[in-house]
């Protein structure tokens, strides 16, 4: 584990963090882009391992959990069908390049090369395929190389930690020190292990799988006619379901869903035909038993239309989040660290972070970093009278226009992003950049190419970075790399997602509240991709003039002028 050497401000934190866990408290504290917030983990864990204590150490997603594995030197502890089968990957043929999967196979050097993860950024696949694939090709049993969760120093990810405590009555952390890093994104991950998603894409392919299997089988059992008709005829209106539902409501569409594709009898056909594909059919259609479930239950359910070709998919909340988290994470702690960029909603909100967590007693008052360096962005936010869509899915010409203009008239040459609303939106100002000036150079993110592919080629050629909502996250461009960034709009969470519609069956001001709250710290996690260093410095232009509704403006000017000065002039 390498040597850190700390920075001034970070040593306080990492001492309320220890005397916490010594307490057997919890304790937040909010560490915004810039202060080395993973770095003050890193030293933290290196710290309670030279105490004798065991740790565990959790972040939201398997990238970065990889990140601090790689760091720590230990291998990330992730459920089993985070992983891939070996011994399954010739199913992989049909979506990848088999010289591919066999390169990619000889150069395994550790557990986490199995990660289905690892597998997908190494290869050339489909988005729409990888869901379809990691049903296939994924572990079904431990693996002596997986790493077990009895060890003294745990790396995972939130919704496996939050999985494995739910899932097992007896087990728990309580003599363990917990670390939470991106601890906000406890919610997101209890919403995933909440959520059940029936997909008409996926199901209508493992239908096709299984058909072809029971055809095939030379073993002509009683009812194998019944079973190929119900197939055959679930397999044809599954196509013609996924064009023919687009355009109508959650409501209408479940209904007739659950009208038009017909029961299978699932054990009849695994235990006579001995289709190698029952198991993964078997969990998407559960799913859609509990779509049928929930339809009875009048739970509010989400349509949902897929990025790549607007096939839908339907899913269905059931749990509230702080409830979840109570349960299963802090009553099976006796502490609790978590840390992230931005976790108040406004500059003196020192206590909506641990009920959105579900944290009801015994926590300590939550710290603030701030960086010891001066940020220096200039920011500029648009006129009141500018131009604005009328919701998140409208692109208008002249709005399209006003971001088009603006953005031409202030770059001056320097490396800029702009964050976009959705693909559509990238592409429609991209196009009308080139338009205007032929002679700049866009980097366009296309649905399907990968982050890490995007900023590579951005750091390389420079120009202008147009990219949606998702690039807000993680990315480092420090110094020149990255001196104009631009908003186009909002980051406004999508108040009819089903994490909210649930909210709103319990609490409607509660719901209203999050909803708030968790589109300023999408804002923040937004503009702090320019300040990130004592080194950095440029301009933040935001453009959306929604920002003067609702008392937004002052909600959010308390964070802007945390890292740079409000200009005077309006654009």
């Amino acid at each position: 584990m390498r040597f850190i050497k700390l920075r001034s401000y970070q040593k306080k934190p990492i001492e309320q963090s220890l005397s916490a866990i010594k307490q057997k408290k919890f304790f937040l504290f909010e560490a915004p882009t810039g202060t080395g917030k993973t770095t003050m983990f890193i030293e933290l864990t290196r710290q309670l391992l030279k105490q004798g204590k065991s740790v565990v150490l959790s972040t939201f997603t398997n990238q970065l959990a990889l990140d601090l594995s790689e760091q720590l030197g230990v291998s990330i502890s992730a459920g089993i069908n985070n992983y891939f089968d070996p011994a399954k990957l010739s199913a992989a043929y049909d979506f990848i390049d088999k010289d591919d999967v066999i390169s990619y196979l000889k150069n395994i050097s550790s557990p986490n090369d199995y990660l289905l993860h690892n597998l997908f950024t190494s290869v050339s696949i489909e988005n729409k395929d990888k869901s379809i694939l990691a049903f296939l090709i994924q572990a079904d049993v431990k693996q002596p190389w997986m790493t077990d969760f009895n060890a003294k120093l745990i790396v995972t990810n939130h919704t496996y930690l939050l999985a494995k405590l739910r899932s097992n009555k007896l087990f728990n952390i309580k003599d363990r020190a917990l670390l939470i890093d991106e601890v906000d994104k406890l919610v997101s991950a209890s919403d995933i292990l909440n959520e059940h998603n029936f997909s008409l894409y996926r199901y209508r392919i493992l239908t096709k799988r299984v058909l072809s299997d029971v055809e095939k089988s030379n073993n002509s059992y009683k009812g194998k006619q019944a079973d190929i008709k119900a197939l055959k005829h679930n397999y044809v209106k599954c196509k013609h379901l996924m064009n023919s539902l687009k355009n109508s409501n959650a409501s209408d569409a479940q209904n007739i869903v659950i009208r038009t594709i017909k029961p299978v009898n699932i054990k009849r056909i695994a235990k006579e035909s001995l289709s190698r594909n029952v198991p993964v059919f078997e969990k998407e259609h559960f799913e859609f038993n509990i779509l049928k479930a929930s339809i009875a239950n009048k739970t509010n359910n989400k349509l949902v239309l897929s990025k790549e070709k607007g096939y839908p998919s339907f899913k269905t909340l059931f749990t509230d989040a702080r409830w979840f988290l109570k349960s299963y994470l802090w009553d099976k702690s006796s502490n609790g660290i978590g840390a992230s960029a931005t976790l108040r909603s406004s500059k003196t909100d020192f206590l909506s972070a641990y009920k959105m967590l579900g944290i009801r007693d015994n926590y300590l008052p939550m710290t603030v970093i701030h960086s010891q360096f001066k940020r220096k962005a200039k920011i500029y936010i648009a006129n009141q009278s500018a131009p604005k869509p009328t919701s998140e899915d409208q692109i208008n010409d002249q709005w399209i226009d006003y971001i088009t203009n603006t953005v031409i008239k202030t770059n001056n040459g320097k490396n800029s992003m702009i964050l976009t609303g959705s693909f559509a939106e990238t592409k429609r100002i991209s196009d009308a950049i080139r338009s205007n000036d032929p002679e700049l150079n866009i980097v366009e993110a296309f649905q399907g190419s990968k982050i890490i592919d995007v900023i590579r080629e951005f750091k390389t050629n420079g120009g202008i970075l147009i990219a949606p909502k998702p690039y807000k996250d993680g990315i480092n461009l420090p110094g020149k790399e990255l001196e104009r960034l631009y908003l186009s709009k909002i980051p406004f969470s999508n108040p009819q997602s089903s994490k909210y519609l649930a909210m709103r069956k319990f609490n409607d001001n509660y719901a209203n509240k999050q909803y708030r709250n968790e589109t300023i710290r999408s804002f923040c996690q937004a503009i702090g991709r320019l300040i990130r260093g004592p080194k950095d410095e440029g301009n933040i232009y935001i453009l959306d003039s929604r920002i003067y509704t609702r008392g937004r403006l002052k909600q959010f000017t308390g964070f802007l002028s945390e890292i740079g000065q409000i200009q005077e002039q309006v654009i």
